[in-house]
């Protein structure tokens, strides 16, 4: 059979088997950030130009990707599954590609060309099914991650065959993959710096001859980093800053120095992925005693790295790639979360080739025929990957509904204060009030500055009879995060409840002043105007309600219900 016809069967088997693995996804809800990010993101659910997904955003291609998944289901789920399965069979395959062409083209006795076939199948493999992909694939937003992956891999192929080949057509599409990669996620900030140290160790005697026979790539990948910090600087956060080196929560020393036992928990899972978790809300250390153990090993590896890097070493590049990927996010640049597995999207490749590397050697060593050890092999990565895609299968179940979600979560990581706020608040979903105070009460335990379990306690306690106590909790809430516009409607409705129409109306002004789309606070208002005998000023509103949700059941109603009332008083004019 021609080497092409098996290549062709050989990714037919990675599609077939990264569809069986994630077959259990298409049940999966929308969790935590789905919510923010797209049942209730008002932007993405118009395509009309101009498009108000672009305003303000650093990752437009995520957003646009967002859109037209909305206009094709608007909020079913089985579309978001489809678009995300399908990128991550499609970064598999360009996987396969970058590896099987590496080989083609090696000069190295360990880059036989004979051997690429079979390296990029067990690699691409191994890799498309590993249970650790689950939270970039299975979780709907955090396509962001296998979306950012795709182009990282697309932009590398092209890359290769480029310098492979000098056809302008792969120079144009590297550097269009890597720009729309640096419109995914910042991570792509990587890829220019791996596109590097390849050819470095692949294609060219050094770093000045790399950059002499293609700075038009090189300029070409440069617009990718160009068009980042233009879009770094041109946009707001709407919310107060969660990374970057504005986030005040941790210093980047203390980052830095809390990556190492990160890092060596991600590689963990890499060969035991038996316990992940969706949300480590993993805690600095912050006693550099704890974490000093860890330095001197990651420093042993870095020097090792760099130094064997002169010898043109495929171990060093991919251990060298390993830490630049993983650079935007585990190194001095602070970000709230220490560790999210998505992070390893990218950076598992390089673990995966490198052991595969490792084990296809022992068997040469050992039976001394290149054929034989390359079918052993194939023999042991598919044993492997059998397992591993049956563990895929049955974590994509976790994602079938948030409460079981955030209840593996809990079990998993027991001191994690927002999985059991979290927790709590789909068990007040189902009824299970008494459970969840307990939930909130933990959380509040763990982290006392939590605005939103005091705020969650707050409506807890309020919906339970417990008017006062609610109130405490919720103005709690607002001391820590003065910001909290929802802390401020759920005051007003405290006092509303109580008949304290005048103190209910302050709070619902604050709550405006924060976020004047909120339809339920216009309504909110409206129905406390109309309490204080302001009929007018509370059909204004009311109908501001209905301008931004013209579905808003009870809005309607109380519309009917005050201008019937000013209808019965005679009085269906204003003066």
């Amino acid at each position: 059979m021609k080497i092409k016809n098996i290549k062709t069967i050989l990714l037919v088997i990675i599609i077939a088997a990264v569809t069986l693995a994630y077959a259990s996804s298409f049940d999966g809800v929308f969790l935590f950030d789905d919510h923010s990010q797209i049942t209730g993101n008002e932007k993405i659910s118009s395509l009309s130009w101009p498009w108000a997904f672009m305003e303000n955003v650093r990752r437009p291609v995520l957003y646009l990707s967002l859109a037209l998944n909305y206009a094709w289901g608007q909020e079913k789920v089985f579309g978001y599954h489809l678009f995300n399965l399908a990128v991550h069979g499609i970064a598999a395959l360009f996987l396969f590609g970058c590896i099987s062409r590496t080989y083609q083209n090696a000069k190295h006795e360990e880059r036989e060309p004979r051997e690429g076939m079979w390296m990029a199948f067990v690699v691409a493999l191994v890799w498309a099914v590993h249970p650790l992909q689950t939270e970039s694939v299975t979780y709907i937003v955090q396509r962001v991650e296998s979306l950012m992956g795709m182009f990282f891999f697309m932009a590398l192929y092209f890359a290769i065959r480029y310098m492979q080949q000098r056809q302008f057509i792969w120079l144009m599409i590297s550097t269009v993959a890597c720009l729309l990669g640096g419109l995914t996620k910042e991570v792509m900030l990587a890829a220019p710096c791996v596109v590097i140290l390849y050819d470095r160790v692949f294609v060219s005697a050094s770093f000045k001859e790399a950059f002499t026979k293609h700075k038009k790539l090189y300029a070409g990948l440069a617009l990718t980093w160009v068009v980042m910090l233009f879009l770094f600087f041109t946009t707001q956060p709407e919310e107060t800053p969660t990374a970057g080196f504005s986030f005040k929560g941790i210093s980047p020393w203390l980052y830095a120095f809390n990556q190492p036992p990160v890092i060596l928990h991600y590689l963990k899972l890499v060969f035991w992925p038996a316990s992940l978790v969706f949300d480590y809300e993993w805690l600095p250390a912050q006693s550099l005693g704890v974490l000093w153990a860890y330095m001197p090993g990651t420093a042993a590896i870095l020097f090792f790295l760099i130094k064997d890097f002169k010898n043109r070493s495929v171990s060093s590049f991919l251990g060298l790639s390993f830490f630049i990927i993983l650079a935007p996010s585990s190194s001095f640049i602070p970000l709230k979360d220490l560790a999210f597995e998505h992070r390893m999207y990218v950076p598992l490749a390089c673990v995966v080739l490198l052991v595969m590397i490792g084990v296809r050697n022992i068997f040469w060593k050992i039976l001394k025929d290149s054929m034989v050890s390359d079918i052993f092999t194939v023999v042991l990565a598919l044993a492997i990957a059998g397992p591993l895609g049956f563990k895929t299968y049955q974590r994509n179940k976790d994602y079938y509904s948030e409460v079981g979600m955030w209840k593996d979560v809990v079990v998993k990581r027991p001191f994690n204060s927002r999985a059991n706020n979290n927790y709590g608040r789909y068990l007040l979903e189902k009824g299970k009030v008494k459970e969840a105070r307990q939930f909130y009460e933990r959380a509040i335990q763990l982290n006392p500055e939590y605005a939103d379990a005091h705020l969650n306690m707050g409506s807890l306690l309020a919906q339970t009879g417990r008017t006062e106590e609610g109130i405490a909790y919720t103005q709690r809430a607002i001391d820590i995060d003065p910001g909290y516009a929802i802390a401020y409607n759920n005051l007003g409705a405290a006092y509303a409840d109580k008949g304290e129409y005048e103190k209910a109306i302050g709070f619902y002004h604050q709550a405006l002043d924060l976020d004047f789309k909120d339809v339920g606070v216009y309504h909110n208002l409206g129905v406390a105007l109309a309490r204080t005998g302001r009929p007018y000023e509370a059909i204004e509103n009311i109908e501001k309600a209905l301008a931004l949700n013209p579905d808003f059941q009870a809005a309607k109603e109380h519309l009917k219900e005050i201008k019937g009332n000013l209808q019965r008083l005679g009085d269906s004019e204003q003066p």
